[in-house]
């Protein structure tokens, strides 16, 4: 290693270890860091030798790098439920299983804390809410909660359903006219799959910017902070923050500040309404007045316990952490929505009838009780995200050790990769499909391959299928945390049969962390379901859908292929996640 410093340093325009002044000041420095990092590495040998750490492979010095060029599908298949790895240099420990992802969530600054890449937090910022800690924090999550709420919801509605009627239109009128350039059936629609996930996150962040964040943004503005978001999520989590020439991270850096530039703007409009004494903003227009006002002038109105507003810097990381959360995620679950509805002819035809039995009891309007009455289309929600969860894992790091449920040790420092999606794989209800096996067993239910016939076993874990759930009375939340955790769902039903699943409208099974647990539950996770039910409500109400081709696959699962449709449609859902982040 020593014998790469001549190199390095000629790298940085010293000719020789020789030269004297800086060359000899960089050849120390050099060497006082590699020794450090050797030393460190000495010592977490040691002190892990004393330690009963769970199995698995610890590269030096750097590792984990496969994962950054795969995906991160990969890294919970492995057999147990937990397992020891090194992410570039840091140690980590991979969790599987329900109670240690749940005591880790439920005890966030205490045994463990946020620990994303250096690059998210410096594109999210320090003040956001996914940084936040301590008294901030709860005061924000309690500002912010009515704005998800229920009720909240409801009055988005009108607003929501006519920029969903837009959009929808826009994609019909594109995919007719790909298909008549190409020629029946010459697949000249797929050309739009990239186009259409691009369209989806303009919908959805439309939604997030005017609706309820309450910024007030000309049609070229809006197009322009979409595009900029864009350019911000491709440099969120490289694994080095480092704004070389050229680089993701240069070009997310770029374009934060050029978001903060809009922002200021939006937020001096802002200030002056409020000063001026109008009322608060109505939601996009197509809404009632929000109590209290939209996201931003809530947070304009915020003071802390001894009077003081918060800092511009505050209420810029804030509203590029909303809009970020508040619109990447659900705009993949709706381009999956759309893969769904185009490869299940028998799925779209269950939901049609549904929405007509909806509109002639309630009427055409999408009301927040009209939603409330879908259950098919409740349960397709919920087996699109038992199959693919958009938010497979979170980061955390130990603040202090403790062990886990089978005995393992975790250090203090290491870093913690809880598989969200992997409590709800584990699910005692697939035991039969795993041979019997318990959670240490092998193989699981995700990585088995769908039947050869899937009539002969339609609950099989592998395949998509909305009629395993068991769908219930309706169950929502005032504070806007949103369905799931702590909102009417509860533990499996041990009398249900194998590869059935019962839970209420609107939440999710204890194990199935689709928006997270504890005191970091997604807060938009009532919006997400809405906005995902009202565009495939209006989409199965008014649109048709071409079937699917022989060789159209999409490609990202995080464990393997899983069977959307029987095997002639020749649709399978195969690494998506891999090809969507081409596709951006």
């Amino acid at each position: 290693m020593l014998a790469l410093l001549p190199v390095t340093l000629k790298l940085w325009g010293v000719k020789s270890l020789g030269d004297a002044g800086v060359s000899g000041a960089l050849a120390a420095a050099a060497a006082a860091v590699l020794a450090a990092v050797i030393l460190q590495t000495i010592w977490g040998r040691l002190n892990a030798r004393k330690l009963n750490l769970p199995p698995g492979e610890m590269e030096w010095p750097i590792g984990g790098l496969k994962f950054y060029k795969q995906g991160f599908g990969g890294i919970f298949a492995f057999p147990g439920l937990a397992r020891k790895m090194r992410n570039i240099t840091q140690p980590r420990i991979c969790l599987r299983g329900y109670a240690d992802i749940k005591k880790v969530l439920g005890a966030d600054g205490d045994l463990a804390e946020v620990a994303w890449p250096a690059s998210t937090r410096a594109l999210l910022g320090e003040r956001s809410v996914t940084f936040a800690t301590g008294a901030y924090h709860r005061s924000l999550r309690r500002l912010l909660g009515p704005c998800f709420a229920p009720a909240a919801i409801d009055s988005y509605l009108p607003s929501l359903e006519c920029i969903v009627e837009r959009y929808c239109a826009q994609w019909a009128d594109a995919t007719a006219a790909a298909v008549e350039k190409g020629g029946a059936g010459s697949g000249g629609d797929l050309a739009l799959l990239p186009k259409m996930q691009k369209e989806a996150r303009m919908l959805t962040f439309e939604v997030m910017a005017i609706v309820v964040t309450g910024l007030r943004l000309s049609p070229e503005q809006l197009y322009d902070m979409s595009h900029s978001f864009d350019s911000l999520t491709r440099g969120m989590f490289v694994p080095i923050a480092l704004p070389l020439p050229g680089s993701l991270y240069a070009k997310a850096r770029a374009a934060q500040r050029h978001l903060f530039a809009i922002l200021d703007s939006q937020l001096d409009a802002l200030s002056a309404t409020a000063a001026s004494g109008q009322p608060p903003t109505a939601n996009g227009g197509g809404g009632g007045l929000l109590a209290g006002g939209s996201v931003m002038e809530r947070l304009l109105g915020m003071r802390d316990d001894e009077g003081r507003s918060l800092s511009r810097e505050a209420l810029r990381d804030l509203a590029i952490n909303l809009l970020f959360a508040g619109h990447e995620t659900t705009a993949t679950s709706i381009l999956r929505m759309l893969l769904v509805l185009r490869s299940r002819p028998d799925v779209v035809s269950r939901l049609r009838a549904e929405q007509a039995a909806v509109a002639a009891a309630q009427g055409e309007a999408v009301t927040g009780s009209s939603l409330r009455c879908m259950p098919y289309l409740d349960a397709v929600i919920k087996e699109l995200w038992r199959l693919e969860p958009v938010v497979p894992m979170v980061p955390r790091r130990a603040r202090k050790g403790f062990k886990l449920t089978e005995g393992w040790d975790v250090p203090q420092g290491w870093g913690l990769a809880l598989g969200l999606a992997e409590p709800m794989a584990l699910h005692p209800t697939w035991a039969p499909w795993a041979g019997g096996k318990g959670p240490a067993g092998a193989p699981f239910p995700p990585w088995l391959p769908p039947p050869a016939d899937p009539a002969s076993d339609p609950l099989h874990p592998a395949l998509f299928n909305p009629d395993r759930w068991r769908i219930e009375a309706h169950a929502d939340t005032d504070e806007g945390e949103g369905a799931g955790e702590g909102a009417g769902a509860r533990a499996a039903d041990t009398s249900s049969p194998p590869g059935t699943l019962s839970c209420p409208l609107n939440a999710l099974p204890p194990e199935m962390l689709a928006f997270g647990g504890g005191v970091r539950r997604c807060l938009g996770a009532n919006l997400a379901w809405a906005e995902l039910k009202v565009v495939t409500a209006l989409l199965v109400r008014k649109y048709d859908f071409a079937p699917a081709l022989e060789d159209m696959e999409v490609g990202g699962g995080r464990c393997g292929p899983w069977q959307l449709g029987p095997p002639h449609e020749g649709w399978r859902w195969q690494q998506y996640v891999r090809q969507h982040r081409q596709w951006r």
